[in-house]
């Protein structure tokens, strides 16, 4: 997964576009010797890029022609804040990272549940794209399931 955000990114960088046409990943942009190797390298990656470029399903038609005419649902994710500042500050920079590889003008709705139990909700703009939600998702699944900061210690 991270070979393939990497290659996001890299194209990205070099002012492409991808999507997705008929299961078919479809590459726009100027041709040069950087887009050529880049290419070669998404080759063994389509499939993967095709999955997370690929605009999400709905059952619903009203959901359907929104969404065909543009429409995006904001992008929504809960933050609990821990006692580690360190270790939450590193995470609001990774996550401000993450989200400035997406540039767009979806919603992207940050909601922070505070120790003593507050909401703080926070926009931020981004591309809500399958590639960035997934790649959120990874971050907040690595967030869950570090270990706790010790506490206590020795300090009084």
């Amino acid at each position: 997964m991270t070979a393939t955000l990497d290659l996001l990114r890299r194209a990205r960088q070099l002012g492409l576009t991808l999507r997705v046409d008929g299961g078919r990943l479809v590459v726009r942009g100027k041709r040069t010797p950087e887009v050529d190797a880049l290419l070669r390298d998404m080759r063994p990656h389509a499939a993967e890029l095709v999955r997370l470029l690929q605009p999400p399903r709905s059952a619903s038609p009203l959901v359907a022609a929104a969404l065909e005419l543009g429409a995006r649902p904001p992008l929504k994710f809960t933050v609990l804040e821990t006692s580690d500042e360190a270790a939450d500050s590193r995470f609001m920079a990774r996550v401000a990272a993450l989200l400035a590889e997406f540039p767009g003008q979806d919603a992207v709705v940050m909601t922070v549940r505070t120790l003593d139990g507050r909401r703080r909700r926070f926009l931020w703009r981004a591309a809500a794209c399958p590639g960035l939600r997934r790649a959120l998702a990874g971050l907040l699944r690595e967030r869950a399931l570090r270990p706790p900061a010790p506490t206590g210690g020795g300090r009084p």
